[in-house]
């Protein structure tokens, strides 16, 4: 991993102590020099997640509530669910992002933070209550993995919250996972339900997943 350069970040009003890749260009330039090698693009801060983790900490969770964050990158917004109570695991197919978002956890008190590396094209092996997410659908490939992935590892009235800083392809993603069943709500930073946003306007997608079929 390049060098860190530390942000003091204001979420919901708290201060979010996070470390990020100074050069997040030298993770590109690695990526194209290292075949096979896993989204170059974890170290970049992206528009959705300060909106999302907001979202996240002013949300009132149930105590004990089992959550995943799914392509945490740095961490931000799983940081701001340790902070609202969330019992969170980071995960990311990319390890060095893990550990950093582990290494950011620890330095915002949550020293016993949980990461682990996950592929949403393989299957979970364990299940949660809360799945957690910000710019995730930039690639349309990744739209199916993603709720194929999602329905395995939520619980029965599990809640999938995904940020969206207002991409062109949410629309595609939201008609997906409509058509396969899923309850999907589409809210605003402030967490009220709106119509489906325009481009570049952040919203929060809350997905809930189909009814299992005995």
């Amino acid at each position: 991993m390049n060098s860190l350069t530390t942000q003091h970040i204001a979420v919901a009003g708290r201060s979010i102590v996070l470390s990020v890749p100074a050069d997040p260009e030298s993770l590109l330039n690695a990526a194209a020099e290292a075949e096979g090698s896993h989204d170059p693009y974890w170290g970049i801060l992206w528009d959705a997640a300060l909106p999302c983790a907001e979202c996240v900490l002013n949300h009132h969770w149930p105590a004990g509530t089992k959550a995943l964050e799914l392509g945490c990158g740095a961490g931000l917004v799983g940081v701001a669910g340790l902070m609202a109570g969330l019992d969170l695991t980071f995960s990311d197919v990319v390890p060095d992002a893990v550990s950093l978002a582990v290494q950011n956890a620890a330095a915002n008190g949550f020293a016993a933070a949980k990461g682990r590396a996950v592929d949403i094209r393989e299957s979970p092996d364990e299940t949660f209550d809360v799945l957690l997410a910000s710019d995730l659908l930039y690639d349309t490939a990744l739209h199916a993995p993603l709720l194929k992935f999602a329905r395995s590892a939520l619980n029965g009235d599990g809640e999938f919250w995904l940020g969206d800083p207002g991409r062109q392809n949410a629309a595609a993603f939201v008609a997906m996972a409509r058509d396969g069943g899923w309850q999907v709500e589409q809210r605003d930073q402030a967490g009220a339900i709106q119509p489906p946003a325009s481009l570049a306007e952040f919203q929060l997608l809350v997905l809930r997943p189909p009814a299992s079929v005995d």
